[in-house]
């Protein structure tokens, strides 16, 4: 019996490394309290943002970018108008999740996916943002769904 538990822990300790966070990296905002998985496998850093508020990736094939900002509410706008800025006539479809301090935007315009998630606490715009080819969906929607849930704020950001 000891030596059958065992085995099952060790295969689940390996199916987990196997497809769990391994191949997944955690970038971390200190600064402005927001943290984002990203999969090695599938995308690189490209660079940091200049303001420190947040970093470019692009995948490893070129295909997709991803950027994860931080801003401050400067104009204190209202996340309905941030939303309603983001609306174009030229999206074939949209599917939308609205929360109280978010929302998510996903579509196609002219061939590219797009995917926005924006998020308002404390006064400051948390923003994931990522395009690909809609010929490439099937490989980045998966992806884009983990990446999404992974996006949160952690704490109020520094002054």
């Amino acid at each position: 019996m000891r030596k059958f538990v065992g085995a099952l822990v060790l295969m689940l300790a390996v199916s987990i490394g196997a497809f769990g966070d391994e191949s997944y990296e955690r970038y971390v905002n200190i600064g402005f309290g927001y943290t984002v998985k990203y999969p090695t496998s599938v995308f690189r850093i490209d660079k940091q943002l200049d303001d420190q508020s947040g970093i470019t990736l692009l995948s490893n094939n070129d295909t997709a970018d991803m950027r994860v900002k931080a801003e401050k509410n400067a104009d204190n706008t209202t996340l309905k108008y941030e939303y309603e800025n983001l609306q174009s006539p030229d999206d074939r479809f949209k599917v939308i999740y609205e929360g109280q301090q978010w929302f998510e935007i996903s579509g196609v315009r002219n061939g590219e996916v797009y995917y926005i998630k924006k998020m308002l606490k404390n006064g400051v715009y948390y923003t994931l943002e990522i395009e690909y080819p809609e010929a490439k969906k099937e490989i980045y929607a998966p992806v884009v769904n983990e990446i999404s849930k992974s996006f949160t704020v952690t704490g109020k950001p520094a002054e």
